[in-house]
């Protein structure tokens, strides 16, 4: 016998139709907010106890943390705690000095409702520097992971037909973009050596190296031999296909124990069928007008209801498994 486990969603970005608020000094009820009142909504339609909000490494405003940090504590019970990250240089942001994104990490970390570091996006942090160098600029956050056994969440996945949107300069020049290997460094394969050499850290690949895609194969392959490989890596489920998530399961070095649910919500990708597997897969670039939508539960929820595993596995997918390396922070 056993207790009925709280259903998490591990991937959400309650803030996400804030922008046009003021983010730094939000109001005193932060929860008014469009973006957040659909996302606890949803949460309500489909049985979901509560989220764990993130924020894009290099995309979201400042302030967001704060806001995220505020939400929390406001609504313990819907929010079960806060992934942050360290704020960049807006110029020229693969130039962050990583002892200061090290000291706001361990700033947060302060915090009771803060519970790790994410969505890391290292296409944020490389643009055309190599791998070995952005990851000894890393070191100093994940020292910080390291001491207070706090996870980390990782975005992963070149998401196809979607760009930035462009900045202009005071003459409304559109500022041309600066090219930033963003297919290289969205690579799973990068968080191998993490794993490595921070092996008391739980590292979380999002998206599976999936991110809108439905040739779905090197980068997923990439995501699960990495988490085959180290017991403190896990697979987070928004926009993975059905398929991988059947591979994950099957895998004896995987299993369900190291999969944890989440949706992306309200990420504005849609989905199309398959007509070879009937599958029904995410996509940024072939969704047409009206088709684009951000309720992710229905496929999300289905994909792990089908999975041929024990009841008590699927509530650890759930929310079980979020839940204990939620707990595992030091203080």
């Amino acid at each position: 016998m056993y207790h009925a486990i709280k259903k998490i969603d591990a991937h959400v970005h309650l803030t996400s139709l804030l922008y046009a608020q003021d983010v730094v000094n939000p109001p005193d009820n932060v929860m008014d907010g469009d973006c957040i009142r659909a996302c606890l909504r949803k949460m309500d339609e489909y049985h979901i106890d509560q989220c764990l909000p993130l924020f894009g490494q290099g995309i979201d405003p400042p302030g967001g943390n704060e806001l995220h940090i505020k939400m929390a504590k406001l609504l313990p019970e819907r929010i079960a705690g806060v992934m942050v990250v360290f704020y960049q240089p807006e110029e020229e942001p693969w130039n962050y000095n990583p002892n200061n994104a090290a000291d706001q990490i361990e700033n947060y970390m302060k915090e009771p409702v803060v519970k790790g570091v994410g969505e890391l996006a290292l296409a944020a942090l490389g643009h055309m520097t190599d791998w070995p160098e952005v990851w000894s600029r890393l070191r100093p956050v994940f020292d910080v992971l390291a001491e207070h056994h706090a996870p980390c969440l990782f975005h992963t996945g070149p998401t196809p037909h979607f760009e930035m949107p462009l900045k202009k300069d005071e003459q409304g020049n559109i500022i041309r973009r600066r090219a930033r290997r963003e297919t290289y460094f969205s690579d799973p394969i990068l968080i191998d050596d993490i794993a490595e050499e921070y092996p008391d850290v739980p590292l979380i690949i999002g998206h599976a190296g999936v991110q809108g895609f439905f040739y779905y194969g090197a980068y997923a392959e990439h995501a699960l031999i990495v988490a085959a490989r180290h017991r403190n890596v896990f697979i987070e489920t928004s926009s993975v296909p059905y398929e991988v998530l059947l591979k994950c399961v099957e895998d004896p070095a995987i299993g369900p124990e190291k999969l944890i649910f989440g949706t992306d919500t309200p990420a504005f990708y849609g989905y199309y069928r398959s007509a070879t597997t009937g599958e029904y897969y995410p996509s940024y670039g072939k969704t047409g007008p009206g088709e684009v939508m951000t309720d992710h539960y229905p496929i999300d929820l289905a994909n792990i209801e089908r999975l041929p595993i024990t009841d008590y596995q699927r509530q650890m997918i759930l929310g079980g498994t979020i839940s204990e390396l939620l707990a595992a922070k030091h203080e």
